[in-house]
């Protein structure tokens, strides 16, 4: 693998290197990554979304106002439906975002 095929891995072995150096109280354990994984977990899907929305060449700043919205939504009406009933709401409230057409 050269260095312009594995850039990204570089990249990110170059930034995970510095905020070990720059705070050297946390160690860089399981755990750790595990709390970084999760904290970041929900901005995966609208990262990915919003990729896929660049890479057609468009740009849309809506996904942040609609994940909120959602996410607020679902907590509304998950006491009354439960977590499963709340998903599903949501994901029936985002089928017209998804088949609109530009």
């Amino acid at each position: 693998m050269t260095i312009q095929r594995g850039r990204l891995l570089v990249l990110g072995a170059a930034v995970f290197a510095l905020m070990a150096a720059l705070a050297p109280n946390e160690s860089p354990t399981a755990e750790n990554l595990a709390n970084i994984l999760r904290a970041t977990s929900t901005d995966v899907p609208a990262a990915a979304g919003f990729t896929l929305v660049l890479l057609c060449g468009q740009l849309d700043l809506s996904v942040g106002a609609a994940m909120t919205t959602g996410g607020a939504v679902a907590m509304l009406l998950q006491p009354a439906l439960g977590w499963a009933g709340a998903v599903a709401a949501v994901a029936a409230a985002a089928v017209p975002g998804l088949t609109r057409q530009a």
